[in-house]
């Protein structure tokens, strides 16, 4: 028998006695008050601790949910992302940042890990460099960061304590690693797939990830994403699944 239950026999026995000795129904009021409390505290001290099972559970779900193994760099090539829109801009002749992306080594990655929201006065030193080469193209002011932050940003916060120290990082990582964002690619010409990836490869010592849509049955190239090891910050060798998610198949690919 668990201690609710003779805690709870206990009570009855009380009020047992208590119409029995009516005459000292005050004195036995105490007692059972007393004996009430004692119920209540050992089925709390119960459920406190089926309670921090189960919490200790979720934690463990959720620390699974959210691991890791790699980060994606992705930068987008502004011309081909406004195909989709009406309304979009300005068309830079340069690649920019899209985002730094946890995945895992299968293919799947976490995302909207929860935490801190977005907080661009946290910002205010990287604004206008975040402005030059993270451009939000729609023009709707910082939603375009918010929802980075939100869905990517707050998986890796075992790596970055703030978000001006991720929003910093993928900045750095831009500026040191991105040679090919910028006067690599000629705009207008349609080339292989093997074309662009042998040209970032030289640049970057790994082969990239190449994201390309079709309109009016062309193939357009339109996002270019390198493999990121998360403690060094610097370029490595993609899965061979990832590697295949891109969307770019092997014909004639332009660079609007």
């Amino acid at each position: 028998i668990n201690a609710e239950y003779m805690g709870i026999f206990f009570v009855l026995s009380i009020f047992r006695a208590l119409l029995v000795n009516l005459p000292n129904f005050r004195a036995m009021s105490r007692i059972v008050f007393a004996a009430i409390l004692v119920v209540l505290a050992l089925s709390t001290a119960e459920s406190l601790e089926i309670s921090s099972v189960v919490r200790g559970t979720n934690v463990t779900d959720v620390e699974a949910t959210n691991s890791y193994d790699f980060f994606l760099f992705v930068v987008s090539w502004p011309k081909s992302t406004c195909m989709s829109y009406s309304s979009c801009g300005p068309l830079y002749p340069y690649f920019t940042i899209h985002g730094l992306w946890a995945n895992r080594n299968d293919g799947s990655y976490p995302q909207n890990c929860g935490g801190s929201k977005f907080n661009v006065n946290q910002l205010q030193d990287i604004l206008p460099d975040m402005y030059k080469v993270w451009p939000d193209l729609l023009g709707n002011g910082t939603d375009f960061w918010a929802h980075e932050w939100t869905r990517h940003g707050t998986c890796a916060t075992d790596l970055f304590a703030s978000q001006n120290e991720f929003f910093g990082a993928v900045l750095k990582l831009y500026h040191n690693t991105c040679t090919y964002c910028s006067g690599t690619f000629q705009s207008g010409s349609s080339q292989s797939p093997s074309y662009y990836s042998t040209a970032v490869r030289k640049l970057t010592g790994v082969e990239p990830l190449l994201m390309c849509l079709t309109k009016n049955h062309q193939q357009y190239l339109f996002q270019i994403a390198l493999c990121i090891d998360k403690q060094s910050l610097q370029p490595m060798s993609c899965p061979t699944v990832v590697l295949n998610s891109g969307g770019c198949s092997n014909k004639p690919t332009v660079l609007p």
